[in-house]
């Protein structure tokens, strides 16, 4: 996206973004900065995805405390597939 790019974000929409890069910066260490943009099918994001999905569906039926994590991490692997999409329809 361009930087310049003069967007209006809802409150809501603009701090869970934030918390989503939060989490990617927390994982980049272990899982490498931006590693999905290398990746030229979706399918290494989907079996993690739907493991994450799992997690939160747990966390949401137990109210357990996590599920704010868990449902950034989803939405993380979300975004990615969407990023990797975008580049293979955009040949």
């Amino acid at each position: 996206m361009d930087k310049d790019l003069n967007i209006y974000l809802s409150p809501e929409v603009a701090a869970f973004a934030v918390l989503m890069e939060d989490r990617l910066r927390a994982k980049a260490p272990e899982k490498g900065e931006n590693a999905w943009k290398l990746f030229t099918t979706v399918f290494p994001l989907l079996t993690p995805l739907t493991g994450k999905f799992s997690l939160l569906l747990a966390a949401v039926l137990m109210k357990g405390p996590d599920i704010l994590k868990q449902a950034v991490d989803v939405a993380n692997y979300l975004m990615m597939i969407l990023d990797v999409l975008k580049k293979l329809t955009s040949k």
